[in-house]
């Protein structure tokens, strides 16, 4: 994705944004002067300003469209304090992973995951995902995980414990 910074910087939603963190550097130095301490870096103020830059762009890539446009549409709903607008909370990161593994290789960690290693069951499970795959049967992931469960502690253990007293 090619980024014309020109009109970026042109826009109005960038012209809005860059002159709130003027303000607050200008507002942070003044108050430095004042009383021989920052309230804020203007670092800080910074790294806010690079990272709703970055955002934006992220988002214009996931949505197809450009910077300038996400910016305006930004600036256009914000009506408080651009340090408190702009954080992970409002502007999501956008993620391509499912929560669910995917492919053969995927799978297989999720099962060694779910059967806490146990090589047995692993193969098991994949020889279900197999089959489930060529479409012999139809299994679903919460049917495989009960019947191969495996309790955390055997009966010879259980009945070590209850006689053990604390």
């Amino acid at each position: 994705m090619k980024i014309d910074w020109k009109t970026v910087c042109r826009s109005t939603g960038y012209i809005s944004l860059k002159n709130a963190y003027i303000q607050d550097v200008r507002k942070a130095e003044a108050h430095q002067r004042k009383h021989g301490h920052g309230m804020r870096d203007k670092e800080e103020f910074l790294r806010q300003f690079k990272w709703v830059i970055s955002r934006a762009k992220h988002y214009a890539h996931h949505k197809n469209t450009t910077i300038d446009v996400i910016l305006y549409e930004w600036e256009s709903k914000r009506d408080y304090w651009w340090l408190n607008y702009y954080q992970d909370a409002r502007q999501p990161k956008f993620y391509t992973h499912k929560h669910k593994p995917l492919g053969l290789r995927g799978n297989r960690n999720y099962l060694k995951r779910a059967y806490r290693n146990d090589p047995v069951a692993v193969k098991q499970g994949m020889k279900r995902y197999h089959e489930e795959k060529k479409g012999r049967k139809e299994i679903s992931d919460k049917s495989i995980l009960k019947s191969l469960h495996k309790p955390r502690w055997d009966n010879e253990r259980k009945k070590r414990m209850k006689r053990m007293k604390f």
